[in-house]
Formats: C-alpha cells, sequence, structure tokens
C-alpha cells in the first residue's frame, strides 16, 4: 500500500489477493461479502484451472463461468497453477496432458521446462477467455518454482509473478528478465478467505479513503511513476 493523492484527500493504494480460486465454489460467497462490506473494492484472484480435487474445470462450470463474467468489474484472473495438487509423486508419463489428478499429485513448480510450460500454457488458454486483454500474472502453487518456471514464465509474456510478499516483474531491460521487484506490506493474515478470520480484519479498511487496485493495473501505474 501507497498513498496517492486524489482530489483533496490522500488516498491510500491497496492491492487485494485472494488464493485458490476455483478450489471451492463455497469460498464465492465470502467474496461476495467482502464486497458488499467494502463497496469499491477490487481484487485480484489467482486462480486455478482444473483443481485436482474437482469433478469439473471451473471453464466447464457454468456456477464459475457466470459469476465470473458478471462480478468482472471488480475481480481479475491471474493464473495459480493448473492443478494445484501439492503432494510429491512421480509422473507416469512425461506427456503432462495423460497426466490426471488420481495419479498421486505433482508439484508442478518442481517440474522441467517443458511440463510447467504445458501446464501455464494450458491454464492461459482457459482463463484467457475471461480477460479480454490476457491473464497478467502468476503466483505458483504453495511457491514452489525452480529456474524453469521463470523461463515458462517468460516464453509466455507473464508480466508478473507473486512470491510471499513480493511482486516480480518482467523487464526486457535487464539481464534477469524478472530481476525488478516491488516488495509489498502484507496485511492479510492468510492468502486464502476461506474462513472469516482470514479477512474479517479487512472490514476495518477505512474504503472512503482507499484506491484499490487490480495488481496489474499498481504495477502499470507503478511502473510509470505514478504512485
Amino acid at each position: 500500500k501507497r498513498p496517492k493523492l486524489g482530489g483533496n484527500n490522500m488516498l491510500e493504494t491497496k492491492i487485494m489477493t485472494m488464493d485458490d480460486f476455483g478450489a471451492e465454489w463455497k469460498y464465492v460467497s465470502n467474496l461476495e461479502e467482502i464486497k458488499r462490506r467494502i463497496p469499491n473494492l477490487k481484487i485480484t484472484l489467482f486462480t486455478i484451472p482444473a483443481y485436482y480435487d474437482n469433478e469439473l474445470k471451473l471453464i466447464d462450470d457454468k456456477r464459475y463461468t457466470d459469476w465470473i463474467f458478471k462480478n468482472r468489474d471488480w475481480i481479475e484472473i491471474a493464473s495459480h497453477g493448473y492443478h494445484h495438487n501439492g503432494k510429491s509423486a512421480e509422473y507416469g508419463s512425461t506427456e503432462t496432458s495423460k497426466i490426471m489428478p488420481s495419479d498421486g499429485g505433482h508439484v508442478e513448480g518442481k517440474r522441467t521446462y517443458e511440463q510447467q510450460y504445458e501446464f501455464m500454457n494450458k491454464g492461459l488458454e482457459e482463463l484467457q477467455r475471461f480477460m479480454p486483454n490476457g491473464v497478467k500474472g502468476y503466483k505458483a502453487p504453495g511457491n514452489h518454482m525452480n529456474s524453469d518456471t521463470l523461463k515458462a514464465l517468460e516464453s509466455l509474456n507473464f508480466q508478473y509473478y507473486m512470491f510471499l510478499d513480493t511482486i516480480y516483474l518482467w523487464d526486457i531491460n535487464t539481464a534477469r528478465q524478472f530481476k525488478r521487484f516491488i516488495p509489498v506490506h502484507k496485511s492479510e493474515h492468510s492468502p486464502h478467505i476461506q474462513t472469516p478470520w482470514e479477512y474479517e480484519h479487512w472490514f476495518n479498511i477505512d474504503y472512503n479513503n482507499t484506491k484499490f487496485m487490480f495488481v496489474s493495473e499498481y504495477i502499470h501505474e507503478i511502473t510509470r511513476g505514478r504512485i
């Protein structure tokens, strides 16, 4: 969060995020409650396109697709892996398209470049239908990453990835193209909003004096020196 001049008042800029969107439908009601209590809320949802424990992929679940299209004025979709299965297991095949969630799990961010690229690309193809200007951000499931993760992110033209409390930006002018970073002041107790204790403190925000931004909007403004 950083102060931003708005009219005669100093508005505080905040970016709000949620992990694991798409895991369980019941948590959508928590988002709706937060929006009711914070009318000017904008939030970036790190989204799982094919959560390993669900029967339907997100794009095939009409509840999600209808809700996302209805609420795109205050939600932004970003990528959070493909299956988000954090259990360690061996692939039964090098072709990721043949790996199903029932194989015991896969830590996506600890795979080869080719495997991670395929997961990310498949997720992008499915999520971009919700984002006319493209899916711009990524957060690794469980923060599991390796050097091949960065190569895949670069190959797929992601603008940023978020790791813990830091946003790393793609910058063609640096030797390491995700070298530039923005530390974020973390105020949430958890990256999830599955139970009230994880988000009730948000209701203490003075939203009348707060400007909420999607992560992609925040990056756009801060890289141009406007924040």
